[in-house]
């Protein structure tokens, strides 16, 4: 039995679902800059590897790589958005950080986009 944040875990599983649930929690709490969908955002290709940007206030970038996705259960080509877990279903939301300030603004991905 471990202690942590004054709960007590009798397995490893309680121990996990109490993260995730404390990680949620924290995002849940996150105010976004801005709310957007995959059409207000550009896609840079090279070669296998496709990255999407939204410009940011500060001048630099909110980005997420289609992989960082795919690891989340999305899995996105050119012409769909398909969900391939559990997890998620669509709409799906996604926080994404600025890569230079503190703002980050929410990706919704809705299958239609």
């Amino acid at each position: 039995m471990c202690r942590r944040h004054g709960k007590y875990f009798l397995d490893s599983m309680s121990r996990a679902n109490y993260d995730k649930e404390l990680q949620s929690m924290r995002q849940e709490l996150e105010v976004p800059a801005n709310e957007i969908e995959l059409g207000d955002m550009s896609v840079e290709s090279v070669g296998d590897f496709e990255e999407l940007f939204y410009e940011c206030t500060c001048g630099d970038y909110f980005s997420i790589t289609w992989s960082e996705l795919k690891e989340m259960g999305i899995i996105m080509d050119k012409e769909s958005v398909e969900v391939h877990s559990s997890t998620v279903s669509l709409p799906a939301s996604v926080l994404i950080p600025c890569g230079s300030c503190s703002l980050k603004v929410c990706l919704t991905i809705d299958g239609s986009s």
